[in-house]
């Protein structure tokens, strides 16, 4: 049968509030997410999907790229498996907030390149400052690029990263097209293995529930 209608069958009967689903080259034309089964498992399951690309087993996670756009997007998921993840395996995390301008204001002075870097650090510091609270090793980064993508894989590749932890938007996932597919283009590039989140889950579980407590807003 169909076996992204059995998935759905078998998520709904045991309310599964994550899956995780690999991803391989689909085609000649080198996509790995445009039509891939986690694309599709994204569209039209009802819970939380993480696709994962593995370019090589290094033995250890030792240091998470985080590309985050907007930390109030599904904060508490995305908090909860990222300090998960640090704390199981004693990983650092590099929270990685990109400025991103278009072409023709890539020319500033450094009086306006600092101002939009605080802009930056302010957008992902209550995130990194919650996440050290729990004990994590986080630190944080901002880089102020016209091309979001190509930010976050030099970042990966110019760092040493053993994983890239990125949240995608529903923009991301029904963009059928390969060009101008933020995740895509990241997925075929990446230099390290790497996670594509997509966020569904909004029932709060009892550790999130503890941290939703220490973060009232």
């Amino acid at each position: 049968g169909d076996v992204v209608s059995q998935i759905v069958h078998l998520v709904k009967k045991e309310s599964i509030e994550l899956v995780l689903s690999s991803v391989r080259r689909v085609d000649w034309q080198g996509r790995f997410f445009v039509k891939s089964l986690p694309q599709k498992l994204m569209l039209v399951l009802p819970c939380s999907v993480i696709a994962v690309r593995v370019v090589g087993y290094r033995g250890s996670v030792k240091r998470i790229l985080v590309p985050l756009r907007s930390w109030k997007y599904y904060f508490y998921e995305r908090f909860y498996l990222l300090s998960f993840f640090a704390l199981t395996f004693s990983t650092e995390l590099v929270i990685f907030r990109v400025q991103e301008i278009s072409q023709d204001k890539a020319v500033f002075s450094s009086k306006e390149i600092l101002r939009l870097k605080k802009i930056g650090e302010k957008e992902i510091g209550f995130f990194t400052e919650g996440l050290a609270e729990l004990g994590v090793n986080v630190k944080s980064k901002v880089k102020i690029s016209t091309n979001l993508p190509r930010a976050i894989l030099f970042e990966a590749a110019r760092g040493r990263y053993d994983l890239i932890f990125m949240g995608a938007y529903q923009r991301d996932i029904v963009k059928r097209a390969i060009e101008g597919n933020l995740v895509e283009e990241v997925l075929r590039n990446t230099p390290c293995d790497m996670m594509i989140w997509y966020p569904k889950t909004r029932r709060l579980r009892p550790f999130w529930q503890k941290i939703f407590k220490i973060f009232k807003f």
